[in-house]
């Protein structure tokens, strides 16, 4: 069963050992009207450390982070990582345009409360402290330093996270006075003391220095006191009287009346963290090491010689010419662009009539373009002059191979003409009837 709660919230600012009636540093801001989605229900605590000029911006600083996370919608890191780079954007912005003794440096702590869990960004220097079931714990670490808001574009956030359960408290402080302050100081000023006293211890520890601090302690909501009270009640009227001794007056000298904090702000109730469940760990029995017993014959090694190392030769450095500055390329001259060509209008083409040839004139045009007169006397004249050679060999040739007085020579007359005539005649007629078939 889980215990509603409700946060406790002090604030206190200290210049050179005077308190402050107004909390510069320190804002505790609530969920608006029109709020973005995912914020409505959570609690901003802001705390800002401020170097630089008087008089330092604090109220500006703050309602940029407040207006920046209230209108960021998504989760809470991410709302809480826009915040801070706006309070950044704004802070370099100003620095960039003043001069360098004029300048302002910050560290941010902001913590949001939602249920019984807590979220902690802080950027810049900041410190934190978590008092839970008696310990202290500090965000960051002491040994981190982190770069102030306002030097640079760049933002570097650091995120922690954090449970509370009744009576834990948690502590935002300046770096300067985290510095000074030791974590036993820190943890009897916030374990189980409350916030009045909490304030009050944190005052006389600052002595005559400076601080900035926001406390906020988790505590058990109204009405559940008043059950418990309530239930306390009717236990005792249960259990038997008992005679009580006689009282003991003491004269005290009245104590003078302190100084009250500032008043006391309550918050949403807030529900506790559920507790773990312990786990039983069996214990591990080691297995037993088996000896090796190493044979007598191995020779102990030799020491290796020391080697001395030659020192390093002296290198001359030379110095570097400056470098000569390089000339911008001229620029590329125009090309000329080609002129438009005209456009020309076709004259549609005339179609010629056709003459139909018949297809003898066809054919005899194509003979008379073979030539076939010259061709055959070409062919006959060739073929004569062959006879002729042909004649003449066979002749020569039977003259030499038969007995002399066979063949007697007879004068050419009119038969061989005509023969050799009819010879020629013959071929090209032929010839003509194989071309016209």
């Amino acid at each position: 069963m889980s215990i509603p709660l409700e946060a406790v919230i002090g604030e206190l600012h200290i210049i050179g050992g005077a308190r402050q009636s107004v909390t510069r540093p320190t804002a505790v801001l609530v969920a608006p009207r029109r709020a973005a989605r995912g914020r409505p229900g959570d609690t901003l605590l802001v705390l800002v450390e401020l170097r630089g000029p008087e008089p330092l911006p604090y109220e500006t600083l703050v309602d940029c982070i407040g207006e920046a996370y209230w209108k960021t919608p998504g989760t809470i890191t991410s709302a809480l990582r826009t915040a801070l780079v706006a309070a950044n954007d704004w802070l370099w912005e100003r620095n960039v345009s003043a001069p360098v003794a004029d300048r302002f440096r910050a560290g941010v702590s902001c913590a949001v409360l939602r249920g019984a869990e807590v979220l902690i960004a802080q950027a810049g220097p900041a410190a934190a402290f978590v008092a839970h079931y008696g310990q202290v714990e500090r965000f960051p670490v002491r040994d981190m330093v982190p770069p102030a808001l306002g030097v640079s574009r760049g933002v570097e956030v650091r995120f922690s996270q954090a449970a509370l359960s009744p009576g834990d408290a948690l502590l935002l402080c300046d770096a300067g006075a985290a510095e000074r302050l030791s974590e036993e100081a820190i943890a009897e000023v916030l374990v189980y003391t409350g916030v009045e006293a909490a304030l009050q211890n944190l005052e006389k520890l600052t002595g005559s220095g400076d601080l900035a601090a926001l406390v906020i302690e988790s505590a058990a909501e109204a009405k559940t006191k008043a059950a418990l009270e309530a239930a306390v009640d009717k236990i005792a009227l249960v259990e038997p009287v008992r005679p009580a001794p006689a009282p003991l007056i003491l004269q005290r000298p009245e104590p003078e009346p302190a100084a009250l904090p500032e008043p006391v702000k309550k918050l949403v109730p807030v529900e506790p963290a559920e507790p773990l469940e312990e786990v039983e760990f069996e214990p591990i029995t080691p297995e037993p090491v088996e000896q090796v017993e190493l044979p007598a014959s191995l020779e102990p090694v030799e020491p290796i010689e020391e080697i001395e190392l030659a020192e390093p030769a002296p290198v001359e450095l030379k110095p570097i010419e400056p470098a000569r500055p390089v000339r911008a390329p001229a620029p590329p001259k125009p090309r000329p662009q080609p002129e438009p060509v005209a456009e020309v209008e076709e004259e549609p083409l005339e179609e010629e009539p056709i003459e139909r040839i018949p297809w003898t004139q066809r054919v005899g045009e194509s003979v008379a373009q073979l030539h076939l007169g010259e061709r055959v006397r070409a062919i006959g004249g060739s073929l004569m002059a062959g006879l002729t050679i042909a004649a003449r060999g066979i002749a020569t040739i039977l003259q030499r191979t038969l007995p002399e007085g066979t063949l007697t020579p007879q004068p050419r007359g009119k038969g061989m003409t005509l023969t050799l005539m009819g010879f020629a005649a013959f071929i090209p007629v032929m010839v003509a009837v194989l071309v016209t078939s």
